[in-house]
């Protein structure tokens, strides 16, 4: 069964401006130029739409607009007591989508709908409106979550230099004092070496002079 619901006794009002209107028809315009709503473009001009599906597939629907007109076509099944049921096996589809038969009866419609209408763009988005998102690449450990629409950022549990950097290994003690100078030890065991070499140096010297004097007296 179809039901066709044209035009509306009800009054209207604007309840959004138009800048918050175009920039929400400049996103839906994606739908049907890189989204699921791909069939739309067979419409031959500029659209705006998008796709529904419920769960386990019982109803279906594709809502879609040109500038002069929105039509919405919404696809269901019931049984013989009026309870909906799967879409599974409409028309030889194991799962029917918003954007296959709904979309494609929209199209058919739209096509004879506008046939004598002038094609017709959208308004452009205020400038402001198409700014990127402030989407941050490291998540703090304050933050849970990246926010709405941002990818999922690298997660750093700390932040500032790491703690482990420059720490002093206990096994191998620095060789100077905090003010660059050599410690007081240190300073004594270097004077005790350099002291201990002199005093053999003098030794060696003097052994070395005696056996010569003795080579002499023998000759």
């Amino acid at each position: 069964m179809v039901r066709f619901f044209i035009g509306s006794s009800h009054p209207t009002k604007e309840v959004f401006s138009q800048g918050v209107a175009d920039t929400v028809t400049y996103a839906l315009e994606d739908v049907v130029t890189n989204g699921t709503g791909a069939t739309a473009r067979e419409l031959g001009r500029p659209s705006a739409g998008k796709t529904g599906t419920t769960d386990m597939n019982k109803s279906a629907w594709y809502v879609g607009f040109t500038p002069q007109l929105s039509t919405a076509v919404f696809l269901t099944k019931e049984n013989k007591d009026g309870i909906p049921v799967s879409l599974y096996g409409t028309g030889g589809r194991e799962m029917v989508t918003g954007g296959s038969f709904p979309a494609a009866i929209w199209t058919g419609f739209m096509k004879g709908a506008l046939k004598n209408e002038k094609v017709l763009r959208f308004p452009d988005p205020p400038k402001n409106a198409l700014r990127g998102m402030d989407c941050p690449s490291v998540l703090p450990p304050d933050m849970k979550e990246a926010p709405l629409g941002c990818p999922t950022p690298e997660i750093q549990t700390e932040f500032g230099p790491d703690p482990a950097e420059g720490e002093a290994n206990p096994e191998e003690p620095d060789e100077f004092g905090p003010q660059g100078e050599q410690t007081a030890d240190q300073s004594g065991n270097d004077a005790t070496v350099t002291a201990a070499a002199a005093s053999q140096t003098r030794n060696n010297e003097a052994r070395s002079s005696g056996e010569k004097k003795k080579k002499k007296r023998n000759n």
